[in-house]
């Protein structure tokens, strides 16, 4: 095929079970103009196999043989793709058919250095497959306009979240020297790829659309191993590296803070329990050190993120403290809202991502809110995925008597004092603030069990 628009990557490593539906999806996509990069590391479980069989069904599919790791099979993938934009999926996901269709025309249309997407998160298979959307941005004018980053910073305040979402242009790539690092595993790897596209990207765009779907429940991901979780801390070492290498540190400390801080609350929080105690000073020792040498200002850090900050400057029992009181509140927290019965009222404080996390247990369990309440004007008598949402004085005037769910990551506390300025007690009032850990502890089991909170 001579005009390729989209190479599509799909790394792999001993996934059987997935790859199939992966590839497939891949292979049914509304745009023909694409060639299909499937890199193996080693896999020594069937999966090969399985990837010879659907290249026998279609000519554009390529397979390629690499040494393992995410870094190095990207790399490989990438050097070898022969299309305009490189598009991936991940071996345990799919894509909508119209993905990169619709996201080629928009990315020709603008002339895309870098182009990402809201996405469907997922977990199960068949006919057991609970699907919801996942926002990239809560900020609406972000999305489906042209960005330019060099001037707005909002693109890299995106963050990690959702890197394969969408399309990078070849020759953006290649011109600003930009590749996943060689380190081993499949863990974080995405980290430096993604601050330097964000970075560098002078067109970008996000869809509002969402087209590639994200499992959620594979066992084998990357957490829940703190050894795996420590590899963050080298990750970010080499992203400050290369930044520093490219004279571009004193621009984007700050920015890479926030970006770091965010990644340890990340990969304490989803290492097992088993794991924190030896993942704990591993993380004290490694923001210690890195707030003593760069002596970040945090000016981009919120709140609960500084609170992290300065635990850290104690000794490493007081860092645990803070650590073990904070997962003390978040299980007080779950158990409350297991708790929630089907009697009685719930409203949401927060229609965003969270919010339809809270909305989507409440289904589960047979129980709809009533509505949801912001503090986002321009959300105010509007329709979020059906239910209406109100501002918070008018929510608690209708449902003066209903629990509240407080979704929230980063004002969970401030929103809580807001209800009880209003008059709403505190044990009519539940904070959900840590969207990875509500679908880790709460949704998924609650789902896999059928329906059931023992």
């Amino acid at each position: 095929m001579d005009d390729i628009k989209v190479s599509v990557l799909v790394y792999v490593l001993n996934d059987k079970v997935h790859i199939e539906k992966c590839v497939r999806s891949v292979m049914q996509q509304t745009l023909k103009e694409l060639e299909i990069l499937l890199i193996d590391g080693g896999s020594t479980d069937g999966t090969l196999e399985k990837l010879e069989q659907l290249q026998k069904e279609d000519s554009r599919i390529k397979i390629i043989r690499s040494g393992a790791g995410v870094g190095l099979q990207f790399n490989t993938g990438c050097k070898a793709a022969a299309g305009k934009y490189i598009g991936i999926c991940e071996s345990d996901d799919y894509l909508l058919p119209d993905m990169y269709e619709r996201q080629y025309a928009v990315a020709e249309q603008f002339e895309l250095d870098v182009l990402r997407a809201n996405i469907n998160r997922f977990c199960g298979d068949g006919d057991r497959q609970y699907d919801f959307p996942f926002a990239v941005s809560a900020d609406r004018t972000l999305y489906d306009t042209l960005l330019y980053p060099q001037e707005d910073a909002r693109f890299l305040g995106l963050g990690v979240n959702c890197f394969w979402s969408g399309l990078y242009r070849k020759e953006f790539l290649l011109a600003k020297d930009i590749s996943m690092n060689e380190t081993k595993g499949a863990s974080y790897q995405d980290t430096s790829f993604s601050f330097l596209t964000q970075m560098y990207a002078e067109r970008a765009y996000v869809m509002s659309d969402a087209f590639y779907c994200y499992r959620i429940d594979n066992p084998n991901s990357s957490v829940n191993n703190p050894q795996k979780a420590a590899l963050l801390n080298t990750e970010y070492r080499l992203l400050k590296e290369k930044l520093k290498q490219r004279n571009l540190w004193e621009k984007y400390r700050e920015i890479y803070w926030k970006w770091r801080v965010n990644g340890y609350f990340w990969a304490y929080d989803n290492v097992s329990e088993e794991g924190k105690a030896e993942y704990l000073p591993v993380f004290y020792k490694d923001i210690r050190e890195e707030m003593e040498s760069e002596l970040y200002l945090g000016t981009e850090l919120s709140g609960k993120e500084r609170a992290l900050c300065e635990s850290g400057r104690g000794s490493l029992a007081e860092f645990g403290d803070f650590l073990e009181r904070a997962d003390a509140l978040r299980k007080q927290e779950e158990k409350k809202i297991r708790e929630i019965g089907t009697d009685g009222q719930t409203v949401i404080f927060g229609a965003g991502n969270l919010g339809l996390l809270a909305s989507g247990y409440l289904e589960q369990k047979g129980k709809k809110a009533a509505a949801y309440i912001d503090n986002a004007a321009w959300k105010w008598d509007s329709l979020f995925y059906g239910l209406p949402v109100l501002s918070p004085e008018e929510g608690v005037c209708q449902y003066p008597d209903a629990a509240y769910i407080i979704a929230n990551a980063a004002h969970g506390q401030e929103m809580k004092e807001q209800l009880n300025s209003l008059g709403i007690r505190d044990d009519k009032v539940v904070i959900c603030d840590n969207y990875d850990l509500f679908i880790a502890h709460i949704l998924v089991p609650y789902w896999k069990k059928g329906g059931s909170n023992d």
